[in-house]
């Protein structure tokens, strides 16, 4: 059975080591930054959301288990202004993909967001990423913004 727990300073420490480099590489694969530097700067963009770890004010980190397991993380943030919850992470290890936990994780995330006092979630999702976008969908998520690049060429 799927269960959020908080997350724990060693969970932490292996989120951290995995989602840093993740993020970078999809920034690069994105085409929002150049492979050059990206490492340092998604390290930069982390110490800047979470200057406090576990202990930033406003977030919230738990480890996604599955029969006593942990097989993922999933990182909710909360906002000064409104009462709106972004979700910055949600992550599956792969042996554990295509088997509905990520959408009971976020199920029991919308109740976490709830008891902190949340009244709608936001989320960002790579447009490379359709897997995670289907998922959202059918969470009820709805699209507010698509913003579109294109590498223009000499002709």
């Amino acid at each position: 059975m799927t269960s959020l727990t908080a997350m724990s300073e060693a969970a932490f420490g292996r989120f951290l080591g995995r989602t840093v480099p993740e993020y970078a590489t999809e920034k690069v694969a994105a085409g929002n930054w150049p492979l050059e530097g990206s490492l340092e700067r998604s390290k930069a963009e982390f110490e800047r959301l979470l200057p406090g770890g576990l202990r930033t004010p406003k977030n919230f980190l738990y480890t996604i288990t599955d029969g006593g397991l942990e097989i993922g993380a999933i990182w909710l943030a909360g906002s000064d202004e409104q009462s709106q919850g972004f979700i910055y992470e949600l992550y599956v290890n792969e042996a554990n993909r295509a088997r509905g936990i990520a959408y009971a994780a976020m199920r029991l995330l919308e109740s976490e967001a709830l008891r902190h006092g949340l009244t709608s979630l936001g989320l960002h999702v790579f447009g490379h990423n359709r897997v995670a976008q289907r998922l959202y969908e059918k969470l009820g998520f709805a699209v507010t913004n698509i913003s579109m690049t294109k590498t223009l060429e000499q002709t």
